[in-house]
């Protein structure tokens, strides 16, 4: 996760473009909490075709992060971080939009803009999203209203019924369970362009010390090792096989790497 935004640190320190941080929230008057996150859903939707809309008028760059966080009553609302010189018309827009023609939330609560100090922008936006991510990730962090937010937002896929990804050329397919009706919801995603600026890094390394020919591992391994050293291991090795996720980390200073078994004789020889 941290790998993620130190790469979206990398693309702002580029682009420079102003940032603005957004608070989207529907009433809960009339709504249970599965259909207020439809609300939310279907209303930002709207909004970021709008937002689309607003890039191509003007001709501007525009990008944005969003992450869904519970309310203390387990409600949701959304928190949206833009990239983009907009305008206070294009935000009247917007509000006029969310609480008139959308009708998802009021004009005076249900869209709040703010905008972070120039010099802290980059830092405030990476603080800003990963509370509210690991707020939802980390157990331990977690209260009642998380439990009944996720336990919703986990409702919006059948188990019972499952379908098979289309194979990409890249990957294989996997059986996933299917969404109850408009899709899946993330806790958090990004514009197509930003995913793609996230994505991890690979890079080839020369492993032939640990009995690996080559690895391939995320920049964020290195980070991964130097918090373990500072916990008094003499020595790690880490290796990413393949494309894969998995890596494994052997404490060096007490266990020797295993060679590679050799290949199993052919019976039929």
């Amino acid at each position: 996760m941290y790998a993620k935004f130190s790469q979206l640190e990398e693309w702002y320190n580029e682009h420079k473009t102003p940032v603005y941080l957004l608070s989207l929230t529907t009433s809960s008057r009339d709504k249970t909490i599965k259909q207020a996150f439809e609300a939310l859903r279907n209303g930002w939707r709207k909004l970021a075709h709008t937002l689309r809309k607003i890039r191509d008028e003007r001709g501007i760059d525009l990008e944005y992060i969003y992450v869904y966080e519970p309310h203390q009553s387990g409600y949701p609302h959304m928190h949206v971080v833009l990239f983009g010189d907009l305008t206070d018309a294009d935000f009247e827009r917007i509000r006029k939009l969310w609480s008139g023609k959308y009708k998802i939330g009021s004009y005076e609560h249900g869209l709040h803009i703010s905008k972070p100090k120039k010099h802290q922008e980059i830092e405030h936006v990476r603080a800003y999203i990963l509370k509210y991510v690991q707020k939802s990730i980390d157990i331990s962090k977690m209260d009642i209203s998380h439990f009944v937010f996720l336990a919703v937002l986990w409702s919006f896929y059948d188990k019972t019924k499952w379908s098979k990804k289309i194979p990409r050329k890249t990957r294989t397919g996997r059986w996933v369970p299917e969404s109850t009706g408009g899709g899946a919801f993330r806790l958090w995603s990004a514009s197509r362009a930003l995913t793609t600026v996230m994505k991890p890094k690979t890079t080839e390394i020369d492993a032939t010390d640990y009995s690996v020919n080559y690895a391939r591992y995320g920049e964020e391994i290195p980070e991964i090792l130097e918090e373990i050293s500072e916990r008094s291991l003499e020595r790690v090795v880490s290796t990413l096989y393949s494309t894969d996720t998995l890596f494994s980390l052997f404490d060096y200073g007490n266990i020797e790497p295993k060679a590679a078994k050799p290949p199993k004789p052919d019976k039929k020889g």
